[in-house]
């Protein structure tokens, strides 16, 4: 996996941290999650999330030496 998943502290969000920067393809830009969820009742639920991949940005204006 390019990802492991993570809640954050107040289970509003899925953190996700790169593993290894060699193993993902410069093209991909995103995707989109896939969890099978249980409610209490035992009902499955499939659910997909998107996400985007945030590059850090380059300052094309500093001079080159």
């Amino acid at each position: 996996p390019y990802f492991t998943a993570e809640f954050s502290n107040d289970f509003t969000k899925i953190i996700l941290t790169q593993n290894n920067q060699s193993t993902i393809p410069t093209s991909v830009t995103g995707g989109e999650i896939h969890f099978i969820v249980k409610d209490c009742f035992g009902n499955l639920m499939k659910i997909e999330l998107p996400f985007v991949i945030q590059m850090p940005t380059v300052d094309t204006s500093a001079k080159k030496h």
